[in-house]
């Protein structure tokens, strides 16, 4: 992809077009299992950049009065500070290709310059209706038992029984179905997973004026975080973490009555309908109610969005001030956080997150350099 120079209120910045993988946007994971795509990048930090290096990068990447960033998401998601990332994360001479894949470079092709490779390879394999194996249908009774259990635990729904609801609310109710995956967990490990989702098209959730926009970051955020990380001298990548938000959903509360019908195959179907208390999977609203529930955790435990769409961080002070501290980023990617500490441990920081929203949290710390965030494998080694 080309960058292109373009002058902004007098001043020169630099430009990319959006980018997206594969034909799919982020928000598909947490509507379309099935459908989410996923990224290897490959990424070769070799540590903490030089001092010299360091003033430059935080004059670039941190907004001081010396640089003028553009405020509209589409030119700030793509402007990506990945001038600086092209020289931190070229790509390797020699990337080794996932079967069936293709190597994407997001800087010049033709140059083979760039801020990491990206593959293409699939999450989550769903499950056939039919001929299932033995293994296949023990796999999916557990996890759809556990899908269950996670519901009932979390007080995600009141069960009535169908004669009790008026009329109404009987012809408005949103049927539910299971979506019944095979999810990959790591290179040649995969693992069953069943979510109990809405069917939230138009056609049954006919709901007027529900607010649907969420401000998940893109996938490629990782790199601009990793980028203004590294202006730190105090910044060692070998202590980020991932922190992933167990039932994250089922954290955020609904105000409304919004009765649905459980799937075909559970047996309160035909005889009740579950009336919601939590946020579920596939509603259009969902999105928006997870975020801003997520988001007053995040302000509650001391965060503050930057100016990167889905992208937090976190200050001694008043964020950018003179005499401010960068303590730490975090892009979101719905309810996987990636927490990139600078002078701080970062299993701490995940911890007053969980404490503030009350989660369950898997932190999850490099192993043989690796982690995966949305979807995306790198390599901090």
């Amino acid at each position: 992809m080309q960058p292109a120079w373009y002058p902004l209120r007098g001043r020169p910045k630099l430009l990319y077009g959006a980018q997206k993988p594969s034909g799919y946007g982020p928000e598909l994971c947490f509507l379309v299992p099935e459908e989410v795509v996923e990224r290897n990048i490959i990424l070769s930090a070799e540590g903490t950049l030089p001092s010299h290096l360091c003033d430059t990068y935080r004059s670039v990447l941190l907004a001081s009065p010396k640089t003028v960033f553009p405020t509209d998401r589409l030119s700030f998601d793509s402007l990506a500070s990945s001038a600086a990332a092209a020289a931190i994360f070229p790509p390797p001479s020699h990337p080794t290709p996932i079967a069936g894949a293709s190597v994407v470079y997001l800087w010049n092709e033709d140059d083979e310059v760039g801020p990491g490779a990206f593959q293409a390879a699939t999450t989550h394999i769903p499950l056939p209706r039919r001929e299932l194996t033995v293994e296949q249908l023990d796999g999916r009774a557990q996890s759809r038992a556990a899908e269950l259990q996670s519901l009932a635990d979390n007080d995600a729904y009141k069960r009535v029984p169908i004669a009790e609801v008026d009329a109404k609310h009987r012809r408005s109710a949103v049927p539910m179905h299971f979506v019944d995956t095979e999810k990959r967990v790591q290179e040649g490990a995969w693992t069953y997973k069943s979510r109990v989702v809405a069917d939230g098209t138009p056609f049954f959730d006919r709901r007027e004026g529900v607010t649907t926009s969420c401000a998940t970051a893109s996938q490629s955020a990782i790199c601009i975080a990793l980028a203004m990380a590294f202006a730190h001298s105090d910044f060692d990548p070998r202590e980020i973490v991932v922190a992933d938000v167990k039932t994250a959903y089922l954290t955020a509360l609904r105000s409304d009555s919004l009765y649905v019908h459980p799937p075909k195959d559970h047996p309160d179907h035909g005889q009740f309908l579950w009336l919601l208390n939590r946020v579920l999977y596939g509603l259009c609203d969902s999105g928006n109610l997870w975020d801003r529930s997520r988001n007053k955790t995040l302000a509650a435990a001391g965060w503050v969005p930057s100016s990167v769409r889905g992208m937090w961080w976190k200050w001694t002070g008043k964020p950018e001030a003179p005499t401010s501290r960068l303590l730490g980023i975090l892009p979101t990617f719905v309810d996987d956080f990636a927490i990139l500490p600078i002078g701080r441990s970062a299993v701490q920081l995940a911890r007053e997150i969980a404490a503030k929203g009350g989660y369950q949290m898997k932190i999850t710390k490099p192993k043989n350099g690796t982690l995966r965030w949305a979807g995306v494998d790198f390599n901090v080694s």
